[in-house]
């Protein structure tokens, strides 16, 4: 899985849920390698095998290499959860070009690279889960993140259209949109937008990184294997479909 080199951080709670029930693990950072390896000793300590792997999803054959060594350490590779992700905060009259293009890249281009990746393994195994994490601005819309708002829609129509193609094979795709969380976000929005975004949540509260970990364990599980193509909103309720 990618995405995995922030604490806190949804990557890291997603991991710690599969490892606790006995997952192995490749987990991906594109930065902070000490933080990544924590993550990866916290894996360790369900008695699984973690594997870290600092690497840019953004390069295909990166990617290749990071896959090709899950095989090796691993001997297959069943689910991916494609988590990594780009933001920022700026104005789309002052948004430039490589800004647009950069966020698009780590959250399009990096799912695309991941799965395109795997999916021969899960094809010729035929039985694979793919998770992409989401995100409520892809269906809400957010001020200043349009690059953000229009890479995380994209990936919920690249879920549908590998629900599509894969499912002949055995393979589900779907996608899991979390709403307000409490994990850090140094570059996010201010204190009071959380406490008016809380505010209009039915619930009332945030919700945390294990609540979207406990969404991508059903999706994955047995009990979930007639679901593909979803986008599971995670949110409190501030948005229903």
């Amino acid at each position: 899985m990618s995405g995995v080199s922030r604490d806190p951080g949804l990557g890291k709670a997603i991991a710690v849920a599969f490892a606790s029930r006995g997952a192995n693990l490749l987990l991906n950072g594109g930065t902070q390698r000490g933080v990544l390896e924590r993550n990866a000793v916290e894996a360790r300590s369900f008695g699984v095998k973690v594997l870290p792997y600092l690497g840019d999803v953004t390069n295909p054959a990166t990617v290749q290499a990071m896959a090709a060594a899950a095989i090796d350490a691993f001997g297959r590779i069943d689910i991916l959860v494609n988590c990594a992700g780009a933001r920022g905060d700026v104005d789309i009259r002052d948004m430039t070009l490589e800004q647009w293009r950069a966020v698009l890249s780590v959250n399009l281009d990096g799912a695309f690279n991941c799965v395109k990746a795997v999916a021969p393994l899960m094809i010729e195994q035929r039985f694979g889960r793919i998770i992409n994490i989401t995100g409520l601005s892809s269906q809400l819309g957010n001020a200043h993140h349009a690059h953000v708002v229009t890479a995380k829609a994209g990936l919920m129509g690249f879920t549908r259209a590998l629900a599509t193609e894969f499912g002949p094979y055995g393979i589900t795709a779907n996608a899991v949109s979390p709403g307000l969380i409490d994990t850090p976000r140094p570059e996010g929005a201010t204190l009071e937008k959380r406490r008016r975004r809380i505010a209009e949540c039915p619930l009332r509260r945030a919700g945390n990184g294990e609540d979207i970990a406990n969404a991508c364990v059903f999706l994955v599980s047995e009990e979930a294997s007639f679901i593909t193509g979803q986008t599971l909103s995670v949110n409190g309720g501030i948005f229903m479909q």
